[in-house]
């Protein structure tokens, strides 16, 4: 019999040696910042947090991998037949955790399934005309106009057995974004990846198994038989990492890195990720709400908005924090990534003179006031950046009250409302820049909350979208970048890191979104 004891025993490494090898079962007992997944439905919720757990039981056509190329995933291969045509085919011999085979038709409902209203993927796949199935191991996908991106998109997807959603009622998504709609696929899920799972609880702790019979268990030969999040916040997580209740801490908080370095059983690993934090300025309101300007709107000029970039320091306000884990961004577009340019990457060095020279110019002598929306719950690294900015502006004369809410109340504030002034923000991103530029600039997007409109900028999205030539895309993505970087329509603050903190015996890849890849991990016993 394997008593409870034991196995914990095992997760944390520790050497037991009256222990029987055949009875060992390793477990990985993780938490962390992004690992509080909602819900299991994949189609619901688009979040990163989501993703960390849906990632790990379902799986899409095609993968983006930890070093940002594509590999096969559902699909072996795949060739443009024509602008408008892609044609896949998919593996053979993948069967779904309840034993149903894996075939075309599970792409086509899959793709239907995230197209619905209801659906928080429906932006990646809106594009698609059709899917046509030409036999159980080929499909043929027709898309409304030119994508050079949908490999992306579709990366995105999770395919589910249509089988198995028919027959608990699910064939389309709950309405969780808007609505926080429950159904069977929001605590129960059935893919074809590589773990299993067992039990579920929004918000808290969830557990899953290993698949025994994964088709990728060759390519990817992890030895994880069991993970098991365990629910803990700030400051808790960071004491079961040190106490050995837990074996990794997905994004530990800054102020505990020196601590677990510290402890030598322990390690943190990092990477560069594709993610920027940035601060948005409301320059679509003919005048703010929170200022005391009254009948025009200070954002809405330029040189405003670039003394704000002169006035502001992010470097000196985290270094004490971040150390070295601190990379200054000038540019809402992450290394990498396709668009990327290094000379645009460069923040302005600090200049208060320079600053209140602007804002004099533009008709601002003694500044203004202004509130800055900033979620309180996301991390010390935020909080930091948002105090931080708020002492330098005030250097300058431009007065910023801090106004620190939940990130619900903060999302529900500036995204649904659309009621903010000043915010801060953080956005995950694709290894192309499609997909931000979009999001953030496009007149007609709905995450474009600081009204910025700009025609040429919109002509440029719109090619880029369609462009299936390499070299004029990315000229097309070059223009973009220089004219909304040259607009300071963001001030972009830093680019993220991906940082794992874990014990010594685990073995797994920090990730460029931050979802731990438990088919990449390995645990090892003590003495091998």
């Amino acid at each position: 019999m394997i008593t409870a004891r034991l196995v914990v025993g095992l997760a944390m490494g520790l050497s037991i040696p009256w222990a029987d090898p055949a009875l060992a079962e390793n477990v990985l007992r993780f938490t962390g910042k992004d690992a509080w997944a909602a819900t299991m439905d994949p189609h619901s919720y688009a979040d990163q947090d989501n993703k960390g757990a849906t990632y790990q039981v379902y799986e899409a056509l095609v993968d983006v991998d930890s070093k940002l190329a594509l590999v096969p995933q559902l699909a072996v291969a795949w060739n443009i037949v024509d602008p408008t045509h892609w044609q896949f085919e998919l593996r053979k011999g993948v069967r779904f955790h309840d034993g149903r085979p894996f075939i075309a038709e599970d792409v086509l409902f899959s793709i239907d399934r995230a197209q619905a209203k209801t659906s928080d993927f429906k932006d990646r796949v809106d594009g698609i005309a059709a899917v046509e199935v030409i036999d159980d191991h080929t499909v043929r996908i027709t898309t409304t106009a030119p994508d050079p991106s949908l490999w992306l998109k579709l990366a995105d997807v999770a395919i589910m057995s249509k089988a198995w959603a028919q027959a608990h009622d699910v064939t389309k998504p709950v309405d969780f974004v808007g609505a926080r709609e429950e159904t069977y696929a929001s605590r129960h899920a059935n893919g074809t990846g590589p773990f299993v799972l067992e039990s579920f609880e929004p918000r808290g702790g969830w557990i899953m198994v290993r698949n025994p019979d994964w088709w990728g268990t060759a390519d990817y030969p992890h030895n994880i038989e069991r993970i098991v999040h365990v629910p803990k916040a700030d400051p808790e997580n960071v004491a079961a990492l040190l106490n050995g209740e837990i074996d990794l801490l997905q994004i530990p908080p800054y102020w505990a890195l020196d601590r677990i370095r510290s402890n030598p059983e322990l390690k943190v690993t990092y990477r560069p990720k594709l993610h920027t934090m940035f601060f948005g300025l409301d320059q679509g309101s003919t005048e703010l709400r929170s200022s005391n300007i009254k009948g025009r709107n200070p954002f809405q000029d330029k040189r405003v908005r670039q003394a704000m970039a002169y006035a502001i320091d992010m470097k000196s306000a985290l270094h004490d924090l971040m150390g070295e884990l601190f990379i200054p961004a000038g540019m809402i577009a992450a290394p990498g990534v396709n668009g990327y340019a290094p000379d645009l990457d460069q923040p302005l060095a600090r200049d208060p003179e320079r600053a209140k020279a602007l804002l004099a110019d533009a008709g601002y002598p003694d500044g203004f006031s202004v509130t800055l929306d900033c979620a309180n719950d996301w991390g010390d690294d935020e909080i930091a950046e948002c105090n931080g900015a708020a002492l330098q502006l005030g250097d300058v004369g431009i007065e910023v009250a801090v106004n620190f809410m939940s990130a619900d109340e903060w999302e529900e504030k500036v995204y649904r409302r659309r009621e903010s002034d000043f915010y801060i923000a953080g956005r995950h991103m694709d290894p192309d820049s499609e997909q931000v530029l979009t999001e953030l600039f496009h007149s007609q997007s709905e995450w474009n909350v600081v009204g910025y409109v700009n025609p040429r900028v919109d002509e440029l999205i719109e090619k880029i979208e369609g462009e299936m030539v390499t070299y004029a895309r990315d000229a097309y993505l070059e223009e973009a970048w220089r004219m909304v970087t040259d607009h300071f329509v963001y001030l972009p603050i830093r680019h993220g890191v991906s940082v794992f903190a874990m014990r010594k015996n685990l073995e797994i890849p920090p990730d460029p979104w931050d979802v731990p890849r438990f088919r990449l991990a390995r645990l090892k016993q003590p003495g091998r």
